[in-house]
């Protein structure tokens, strides 16, 4: 029935479940296929960190929204996800994660010149350079 719908990706110690929601009978095959995942951790006395698990869902124009649950525990709606170290909206975009990128390294380039400025002619020419 709905075995083949849903898509899992596995990396390390994080599972990411999608499927592509077109009516009632997708969302229902989706929470079909959570319930086997949670499932299968439980059968192997794996635990599922309910707190961490969320739904994001991608696109312009959703017009289905169902709720999905964990254990009869409704899973947290987001609006970014963090995969990989990148942070991805909802419109797949990465705009945030560019933002917080760039502001890290506004504030590294601050620790430098506050630590660096007063200090002999090398060290500065030597800053010069690597920037």
């Amino acid at each position: 029935m709905c075995d083949n719908f849903s898509k899992l990706f596995l990396f390390a110690d994080d599972a990411k479940i999608y499927s592509y929601i077109e009516n009632a009978y997708d969302s229902m095959c989706l929470q079909h296929n959570i319930n086997k995942l949670h499932q299968w951790t439980h059968n192997w006395e794996l635990a599922l960190n309910i707190d961490k698990c969320a739904v994001c869902r991608f696109g312009r124009n959703i017009a289905i929204k169902s709720d999905c649950y964990v254990n009869d525990i409704k899973l947290q709606e987001v609006h970014t996800v963090k995969d990989l170290g990148v942070t991805f909206d909802e419109q797949l975009k990465f705009s945030d994660h560019c933002y917080h990128k760039i502001n890290k390294a506004y504030s590294l380039l601050g620790l430098i010149k506050r630590n660096f400025n007063s200090s002999v002619e090398t060290v500065s020419s030597c800053y010069i350079k690597v920037w």
